[in-house]
């Protein structure tokens, strides 16, 4: 283990155990109830339609993959693209956009990550598409936050049959 890690090791057994259980309440918490919020399955007229004028944005990488585009407008908040729904036809789109440019929009009420993204008539992001793409991602990190909350789960198994051991 790393020397970052060690600390663990230093703790007891029961620590280690407690530490599997908070860890995997919080996360598995954030990942099932969190993105079943932020990206749940809506329709256009839930959507947010907008019509703002194209300012700058923001490429946001994790460890070398596009986890993002923040798009800053002039007259409207920023907006995000989800990793999800990035390609680099997109990217290429948004790269040519001039300032001022107008685009009308669909956007998530939840998370304000944008669902549709129209620009002089062209269509960069279908709203039908994003949404499955969003939607599976969802339902992948709904499924790691169960595999936290089993983490979790075991682990108190495993005190209680420490505590009866005693």
């Amino acid at each position: 283990m790393s020397n970052r890690f060690k600390w663990i090791d230093s703790m007891s057994k029961k620590g280690q155990l407690m530490l599997i259980i908070i860890i995997g309440l919080l996360m598995g918490t954030v990942f099932v109830f969190g993105f079943s919020y932020w990206n749940s399955e809506v329709s256009r007229t839930e959507c947010i339609q907008s019509t703002p004028m194209y300012e700058s944005h923001k490429l946001n990488y994790r460890k070398a993959r596009l986890q993002e585009i923040i798009i800053y407008f002039s007259n409207e908040e920023m907006l995000t693209i989800d990793g999800a729904s990035i390609n680099d036809e997109l990217v290429k789109e948004i790269e040519k956009l001039d300032i001022e440019s107008k685009i009308i929009l669909l956007y998530h009420p939840n998370s304000n990550t944008i669902m549709e993204m129209v620009v002089n008539g062209k269509v960069l992001l279908d709203f039908d598409t994003t949404m499955i793409q969003i939607v599976n991602e969802r339902n992948g990190f709904i499924l790691l936050g169960c595999v936290m909350y089993l983490f979790a789960f075991i682990s108190v198994i495993e005190l209680i049959k420490m505590k009866k051991k005693k």
